[in-house]
């Protein structure tokens, strides 16, 4: 069994003999990959926010090699503004770990919207991927 530990560089190596001087094979490199667990929201199945606040959420990520990739959408269109990213080293280990922050200015009509993380590495087809549905809380006109 292959293990993250396995990922490094290796040479075949054959010692001399009286006859015949050592051989050295080129350098080969193994690289092992790793899936990350599903992605998690720092909030539950429903977000609940006031209108004229700045709303923050963080999708997490943990355990790929190489590190997820997050995207972020809302009622299906991508998200490409206000999004920060961090990915770090797990501790003792050689996976990695996805921090993506999503801050954005709340209005009335995201009341109902639908926003998904979707986390992806080289090693999925299929990103993996969480929701919440946005509920806007409003002072009445």
């Amino acid at each position: 069994n292959i293990t993250l530990e396995d990922d490094a560089k290796y040479q075949c190596q054959v010692g001399a003999t009286d006859t015949v001087a050592p051989i050295r094979s080129n350098y080969a490199m193994i690289r092992v990959l790793a899936l990350p667990e599903p992605p998690v929201l720092t909030v539950g199945q429903m977000m609940v926010l006031e209108e004229g606040k700045i709303a923050m959420i963080q999708c997490i990520s943990k355990g790929g090699k190489p590190a997820s990739m997050i995207k972020w959408s809302i009622n299906g269109q991508l998200i490409t503004s206000g999004i920060e990213e961090k990915v770090t080293a797990m501790k003792d280990t050689r996976r990695m770990i996805t921090v993506s922050t999503l801050k954005f200015p709340v209005t009335v009509n995201l009341s109902g919207s639908e926003l998904v993380c979707e986390a992806n590495n080289e090693v999925q087809d299929i990103p993996k991927s969480v929701k919440t549905i946005i509920e806007v809380e409003y002072k009445p006109k």
